[in-house]
């Protein structure tokens, strides 16, 4: 009777080894490919950032009513924050977090600031009314 039993558990524990297998319980080639998967989507193309900056400007261009030289200078500093900010995920990121938390929230700062040099003074107040409606829609605060 202890024979039968005794096998009975091996039985079960091979026969629960190989569910796990199949359902992806411990298999290491997942873990290989999440990891691969992570740095393919770490890549970006030069198009869009073009087209996320250009999207960005547009959003800008249509709440405040810029004027074609407005529109094309903060379309600059749209790209050059974007790109700034790509630049620090592809080299900061995954080595000091808290670094790239820091320097991408100057990136904004810094891109606000130039922003605001480019807008008139009516201007300025809508934008700050809308970064104020967009930080409490996201229940923060201003970056």
């Amino acid at each position: 009777m202890k024979k039968l039993f005794g096998i009975l558990a091996i039985g079960a524990l091979v026969v629960a080894s190989q569910f796990s297998a199949m359902a992806g319980g411990n298999d290491a080639n997942k873990v290989r490919k999440a990891g691969v998967v992570k740095s393919v989507e770490a890549t970006v193309t030069q198009s869009s950032v073009t087209e996320q900056a250009t999207k960005q400007t547009k959003q800008i261009s249509s709440r405040l009513a810029l004027t074609p030289a407005q529109t094309a200078e903060i379309a600059e500093i749209n790209l050059s924050t974007i790109n700034t900010i790509n630049d620090l995920r592809t080299n900061v990121r995954d080595t000091n977090i808290n670094a790239f938390k820091t320097q991408v929230k100057a990136a904004y700062k810094s891109r606000d600031v130039a922003i605001k040099a480019v807008l008139s003074p009516t201007q300025k107040a809508s934008y700050t009314t809308i970064q104020r409606n967009i930080a409490a829609q996201r229940g923060g605060a201003l970056r």
